[in-house]
């Protein structure tokens, strides 16, 4: 039989990198269908794209890419501020996402 460790160290880093850029680029595509369909559902579209802008953030942070980030969570909670009652746990959720985002870009940058 196949070790599940020597499957899961076959994955290369090369293979990881391409479905990150699929990913980025599927995310990107959301973004641009979300934001033609605001005049229409300006709702539906509006969580969607927070949603996408969030998940965009993920992706940033993951990539190390942290300003990058930043400005997508940053994106994700000022669309949900103006969407979501102020109660609401997806608001929490960017709060919190986007505070720790930071907490990497100033550790990076004092680097």
């Amino acid at each position: 039989g196949i070790d599940p460790q020597e499957a899961a160290n076959a994955v290369t880093n090369e293979e990881v990198q391409e479905d990150l850029e699929v990913a980025w680029e599927n995310l990107e595509m959301a973004r641009v269908i979300y934001k033609t369909q605001l005049t229409n559902e300006p709702h539906e579209a509006g969580l969607a794209l927070a949603d996408v802008c969030q998940r965009l953030g993920d992706l940033g942070k993951l990539n190390g890419n942290y300003s990058q980030a930043v400005e997508d969570y940053s994106s994700s909670l000022e669309a949900r501020k103006s969407l979501l009652e102020s109660s609401d746990r997806l608001l929490a959720e960017s709060h919190f996402t986007l505070a720790a985002t930071y907490e990497y870009l100033v550790a990076t940058e004092k680097e």
